[in-house]
């Protein structure tokens, strides 16, 4: 008799068991179904047993799938917001480009005037092609489809070259450049096109922004690195708005105006830190501003 009864609780423990476990299936198996329908609710399975592991490793699958859909969705909408700004900063130049040209078209200038009209539509065409390629930039960095070719690179030299071609401009904007670049080699291991892009970003932003009359350009060397520093005494940029300075479409009142797309600084970071260097901006409102872009200096 014991032994029935015996029997009798070991099958009820085992059918209570597999009742258990056939729930435990179902919900399994409802939450692999939710998560296919995106309405994925996270399980609680009690114990050890290798369900509850399952369940475990379902969270985290799940989790991870919804973090990757957050990190989507905000990167569709920044993307939206991109080209809604650069739309917008497109459209204006190219608006009034089109007006110049019209007018030229019709003969309504002559002489002097004509060739101002040319001038300027000349600098409306170089804006939009700025734009362009700022644009192409980010997106190839923002898909991982910019491809760097490294090699060792005289950076005092290039960095020369660059400014040669900055000097008109800067001239025309009555900003007198200083310069402090030792008659040394210092050789770091970069793209070049890279460089040259970082340095033209630092440099529109303060021909566009920073109101200077006066900027020094720097290279030196700190410790193993190599540091090229843009200082100039414009109008500053407000403490609150330091942190923000590199983030794509910010738009601060001195270190962006409302005609930036905000990306040129963005692209100045991404580039210096897939060259494994860095880049940091110190500023007092009113005085000062200045970028460092360090970089390991390579041996020769």
């Amino acid at each position: 008799m014991i032994w029935v009864l015996v029997l009798v609780c070991l099958s009820l423990g085992l059918l209570l068991h597999l009742v258990s476990m056939h729930k435990k299936q179902k919900e399994l198996l409802e939450a692999v179904k939710g998560m296919n329908q995106n309405h994925y609710q996270k399980l609680f399975v009690k114990g050890n047993c290798n369900l509850s592991l399952i369940a475990l490793e379902l969270n985290e699958v799940e989790q991870r799938h919804q973090e990757a859909i957050c990190k989507m969705n905000r990167m569709e909408q920044a993307n939206k917001e991109l080209l809604t700004s650069l739309s917008h900063d497109v459209r204006t130049p190219l608006t009034s480009l089109m007006g110049y040209l019209e007018a030229l078209s019709q003969g309504v200038v002559e002489g002097e005037e004509k060739q101002r009209y040319i001038q300027i539509a000349r600098k409306k065409s170089c804006d939009i092609k700025e734009l362009v390629d700022i644009l192409f930039d980010w997106f190839k960095i923002s898909s991982n489809e910019m491809k760097l070719y490294y090699e060792s690179i005289d950076v005092c030299e290039l960095t020369r070259q660059i400014l040669i071609t900055w000097l008109p401009i800067l001239e025309k904007s009555e900003i007198c450049c200083e310069t402090s670049i030792l008659d040394q080699e210092y050789f770091v291991t970069i793209d070049q096109g890279a460089y040259t892009r970082i340095v033209n970003n630092i440099f529109q932003n303060i021909v566009e922004h920073s109101e200077c009359r006066r900027m020094q350009l720097s290279i030196e060397q700190q410790e193993n690195q190599i540091a090229i520093i843009f200082e100039d005494d414009g109008i500053g940029i407000p403490s609150e708005q330091l942190e923000h300075v590199f983030e794509r479409l910010y738009k601060g009142n001195s270190a962006r105006s409302q005609k930036s797309s905000g990306l040129g600084l963005c692209i100045a970071k991404q580039l210096t830190e897939m060259m494994l260097g860095s880049i940091i901006v110190r500023s007092i409102q009113g005085q000062s501003t200045v970028f460092t872009v360090t970089f390991p200096r390579s041996i020769e």
